[in-house]
Formats: structure tokens, sequence, C-alpha cells
């Protein structure tokens, strides 16, 4: 029984990984979005502005439905909620994903590979 718990300590910690990991990742773009209006506002054209408020915005989202996730699985340990599985494309969600992060690879000259 000792062995189980240190197993499941294990694994809580590896799950408190994997979130954290998630949340930090929205926040890092929102942060240095929310630092390049903040430092250069004054300088940016209309659609600079547009792209990085649209990209603190989905950021945000997905740092919501981060949490909504989590929220949801203490509903169902609770037996609160019942899943129903769905399909979702792959190839918009990697969209997605470079949309948010290509302005900064180019920007640090990286090349952004998915």
């Amino acid at each position: 029984q000792a062995e189980d718990l240190r197993q499941l300590n294990r694994e809580k910690d590896e799950f408190l990984a994997i979130v954290s990991h998630d949340l930090r990742s929205p926040l890092n773009a929102i942060s240095g979005a929310a630092q390049i209006l903040r430092e250069q506002v004054q300088d940016l054209k209309k659609p600079d502005l547009e792209s990085y408020t649209a990209m603190i915005e989905r950021n945000a989202d997905r740092m919501l439905a981060i949490i909504s996730h989590l929220l949801d699985i203490h509903r169902l340990e609770n037996g609160k909620i019942h899943t129903h599985l769905s399909w979702f494309s792959l190839q918009d969600l990697l969209e997605q994903i470079r949309g948010d992060y290509q302005k900064r690879a180019d920007e640090k000259e990286q090349r952004l590979v998915l």
C-alpha cells in the first residue's frame, strides 16, 4: 500500500507539472504580447495591434479552457457530469498554434516547425 501511495504521489506531481506547463505557455504569450504593446504602442500599426490583441484573446481563451477542463475533471470524479466524445480538426488546432507563435519566432529569427 505504501508503494501505491508513492505511485499516486508521482502521478499527481506529473499531472501538476503538465498543468503548470499548459497554463504557463499561454500566459507567456499573453505577457509577451502585452509587453510589446506597452513598449511599442506608439509605433505599432493597426494590423499589428490587432494581431497582438487577438493573440492575447486566443491565449486567454486557452487558459480558460484548461481551467474549465480541470473543473470538469473534478466534476467527473464526483459523478456530477458525463462525457461525450467529439471530433475536432487537428489541422485547425495546429494552424491556431502556428498563428499564436509564428510572429514571435519571426522576430527572433527562429523557424517554427509543427
